[in-house]
């Protein structure tokens, strides 16, 4: 229990690390962002109650948080772009429709009807935590909905989408949070302490850090630039490229992962950040391939079932499709969520936005 709750008020420091590398928000929005985020949680609790899992109460806290902390950052993501009312229409039906389905399907029963389904590995729940995310934002990013003053301050390109630069102290700061708050996710999802605890933290800790430093090297390479809110992103990219198999990742598998899904992730993604892309599109796109390429490696080096062990790639093969299903359907559900975002935004009154 004590595992569980320090993990839990570890995840919750995600959206406060993301948030200093985004624009300030007004105090009524942080405000509305943590009742998103308070809903969220009261929604987990009930789908637990729902399925019988709430016997476990401090397995169920844990997910109450899990489902707060990742709601109550995207609809601070979304508010950037269609506003206060439109990030909170957003969040909280991408809450229900999106994550509530993808988290069930990933982090319930041994084995997970993921796993189930697919045959693919999931330990650290990034397709719900990244893929799912990441799938829903993206989606919005390609619906017409972003307001003018958001498009003026992309024209001039500032850091993470933002109208000012931020100071590397702060990007660092940002960056450590997000780093504390996946590894608590890496750690909590397995409910117990076990013989791998002490890789996954170790992998956590190592592979967050260490991507955080090759986004700033890689954009460097890239385009020839260097800002602090990359050492929040390449947080989030290594928690994305290892969560599917963060305790069987030797050190050697760990640097291969970890490297191959930044390295990707930010050149991919690169020109057009640079360019002015707005922090839906780049953050997004940066994440699931992040995340996609990561899981590839993974099958390929982990231990005991990557390709030295098993002689075969079909668990890669499998491993993508479940991936390329979720970001599917997380797809649709962001359209869907983003319409309804886009309509809030039009009925809201200004100053609520």
């Amino acid at each position: 229990m004590a595992l569980q709750l320090a993990c839990a008020a570890l995840v919750l420091l995600l959206p406060l690390g993301v948030q200093l590398g985004l624009r300030p928000s007004t105090v009524p929005r942080i405000r509305a962002l943590a009742l998103v985020g308070l809903v969220a949680a009261g929604a987990s609790l009930a789908a637990d109650i729902a399925t019988g899992l709430i016997a476990d109460l401090a397995a169920a806290m844990l997910d109450a948080c899990f489902a707060g902390a990742i709601t109550a950052t995207v609809a601070l993501v979304v508010a950037q772009r269609v506003g206060t009312a439109g990030g909170v229409a957003f969040a909280l039906s991408w809450t229900i429709l999106v994550y509530q389905p993808v988290a069930s399907a990933v982090l319930d029963g041994v084995p997970s009807l993921v796993q189930v389904a697919f045959g693919a590995i999931d330990y650290g729940g990034v397709l719900a935590s990244h893929v799912a995310t990441a799938s829903a934002l993206l989606a919005v990013s390609l619906l017409p909905i972003a307001r003018s003053r958001d498009r003026a301050l992309s024209a001039g390109r500032q850091p993470l989408g933002t109208g000012e630069s931020i100071s590397w102290r702060r990007g660092l700061l940002g960056a450590s949070l997000v780093m504390l708050s996946g590894t608590g996710w890496l750690l909590g999802v397995e409910r117990v302490l076990t013989v791998a605890s002490g890789r996954t933290l170790a992998n956590a800790l190592a592979g967050m850090a260490l991507a955080a430093t090759l986004w700033i090297i890689v954009e460097k390479i890239a385009v020839d630039r260097r800002s602090p809110d990359g050492l929040i992103a390449g947080a989030l990219l290594g928690w994305g490229a290892i969560g599917a198999g963060a305790p069987y990742l030797s050190p050697f598998a760990l640097i291969a992962v970890v490297a191959a899904g930044t390295a990707a992730a930010v050149g991919a993604v690169a020109k057009g950040r640079q360019r002015g892309t707005g922090v839906l599109r780049w953050g997004a796109a940066s994440i699931l391939v992040a995340v996609v390429v990561g899981s590839v490696v993974t099958t390929l080096l982990a231990d005991r079932f990557g390709l030295a062990e098993m002689a075969t790639i079909t668990f890669t093969v499998e491993q993508l499709t479940a991936t390329i299903v979720v970001a599917l359907v997380a797809g649709v559900g962001g359209i869907a969520c983003g319409l309804l975002a886009w309509g809030m935004r039009q009925w809201a009154i200004p100053d609520s936005n």
